[in-house]
């Protein structure tokens, strides 16, 4: 607990902030989650010793079990994203514990890095201006004008330059987002449903798709879209009520687009992310982003973006007083639930 508020950071670095912790809170925490990972490391060595443990009867259910979260649950639709869903099994350890499910979830990011084939920008089907300008360029109204642009906010920007003789500090993290107005249009995404890992078995997507047996509503439940973490002009992009979003060719009623309210989704107290269902009358749509928009064959380590059932979601600015000096609309985090 000596030295707390002291920074390893160079002198005259942007890290030493107030709500940053420094080395000493740093190493607190490692201590903290150590032990954690500890006790829960005894109890396996034990379970291996002996065989008869209380983790037993939890090691007999799927991999996804989950005991009931401690966090309040209150009701909310969105809840089901962030704490999973509880099932009919109960498995005895101290009496009877119900079994929770975290839901089957997909999530795309433009933050870096990012685990590969998690790349926002892969799922762009239109709307997205020039993808050769690095995001450390100036953009000017221009670049607005002819789609959602990839770019950092002023102060990332910012940071990134006085960074930029250290390294970085030695690792990188890039909150870069696609940013937009109302001039930009609508940002097309394509969001892939993998039918393979729904719970209700389904005949292969090429001959279902657009049938009655493959709904958009029974493959994807919601739909999660969050803006990027950063403080701004108070007449910013309202992520609730400035932007409009489409899904499988159907708006969504402003009146259904949740914000989330939840510990660890908010930046500063800016609500960060919004929810909303997938109506029934949303169409799936079978795409091939592999040969549309110029984009090139996907990579190693990418999945196949070939010929897969899915569906599209467009995001646009209705607001016209969103400006680029009060701060524009962006998306930096998409995550789609699947039934």
């Amino acid at each position: 607990f000596q030295k707390w508020r002291k920074f390893g950071a160079p002198p005259n670095t942007p890290g030493p902030m107030a709500h940053h912790p420094a080395v000493k809170e740093h190493e607190w925490i490692a201590w903290m989650i150590a032990l954690h990972f500890l006790s829960v490391l005894e109890i396996i060595a034990a379970d291996i010793a002996s065989g008869v443990t209380s983790i037993a009867p939890l090691r007999n259910n799927r991999s996804d079990s989950l005991p009931k979260p401690v966090t309040l649950i209150r009701g909310n639709e969105f809840e089901n994203v962030l704490f999973g869903y509880p099932t009919n099994t109960s498995v005895k350890i101290g009496g009877d514990t119900q079994v929770w499910k975290m839901t089957n979830k997909k999530c795309l990011t433009t933050f870096q890095p990012s685990v590969p084939g998690s790349e926002l920008e892969n799922a762009i089907v239109s709307g997205r201006a020039a993808k050769d300008v690095s995001v450390m360029e100036p953009k000017s109204m221009a670049s607005f004008n002819k789609g959602w642009v990839l770019d950092l906010g002023h102060d990332e920007k910012n940071a990134k330059r006085i960074l930029h003789p250290y390294n970085g500090l030695g690792f990188m993290d890039s909150k870069q987002a696609l940013y937009g107005v109302k001039a930009s249009g609508t940002l097309s995404f394509f969001l892939r449903f993998d039918l393979f890992h729904t719970h209700t078995p389904k005949a292969p997507f090429k001959e279902s798709v657009g049938s009655p047996e493959v709904r958009a509503e029974t493959t994807c439940k919601s739909i999660t879209v969050c803006q990027v973490n950063e403080s701004r002009d108070e007449k910013e992009c309202d992520i609730q009520s400035d932007l409009e979003f489409t899904v499988g060719g159907v708006s969504i009623p402003p009146e259904d687009v949740q914000i989330i309210n939840a510990d660890g989704i908010s930046y500063k107290g800016k609500k960060l992310c919004v929810y909303f269902g997938v109506p029934e009358r949303a169409k799936p749509v079978v795409k091939n982003l592999a040969i549309e928009e110029g984009n090139e064959p996907p990579s190693a380590g990418v999945p196949d973006l070939s010929a897969h059932a899915g569906i599209e979601l467009g995001i646009a600015v209705i607001n016209e007083s969103i400006l680029l000096r009060n701060g524009p609309c962006s998306v930096s985090h998409i995550i789609w639930e699947q039934a």
